[in-house]
């Protein structure tokens, strides 16, 4: 519990500015405090003395979004993290091609708006990057949609 609240403060604004770079690492070792910490979008988090930490922090949550109790949190702040600009891409490039070549197994474990949102995020990211796999990545994406949401199952419970 206490590893969600610190990654669900990520975003909800809990530190002044000038306490992003010695909270920072207790987000990323949720043993050192039970404080949650909302670093992403603080004035100072852009500061480049924390892009490792970042990246680490996004190498967490990549970890854990297959988690189903962890996935929306994590998605959320990983997509929160490149809409910020708090990393480039480019650093987890590798990274999220291994997400969409193996969707079933390193994708998101639900499907919810973040998870949704990240993946919008990295499709958008990618393209940009690289037009011409729009074909093969949005099918991949698809896969994964319709293997986590099933309408017909929807339809049944809420008849």
């Amino acid at each position: 519990m206490r590893v969600r609240r610190q990654w669900t403060g990520i975003i909800l604004g809990y530190v002044r500015g000038d306490e992003v770079g010695r909270g920072l690492p207790s987000l990323i070792n949720p043993q050192l405090t039970d404080n949650p910490l909302s670093c992403a979008y603080q004035k100072l988090s852009g500061v480049s003395s924390l892009t490792s930490s970042w990246t680490t922090v996004w190498q967490i949550m990549s970890r854990n979004m297959t988690t189903a109790s962890m996935c929306r949190a994590a998605c959320h702040a990983m997509d929160a993290l490149l809409k910020l600009g708090l990393i480039q891409y480019a650093s987890v490039a590798e990274h999220a091609d291994g997400m969409i070549s193996s969707v079933e197994l390193n994708g998101p474990a639900v499907f919810a708006d973040s998870s949704s949102s990240l993946w919008a995020t990295l499709l958008r990211l990618k393209v940009s990057e690289s037009p011409g796999v729009f074909s093969v990545t949005s099918e991949r994406i698809l896969q994964w949609l319709f293997s986590k949401w099933t309408p017909r199952k929807c339809i049944v419970m809420f008849s």
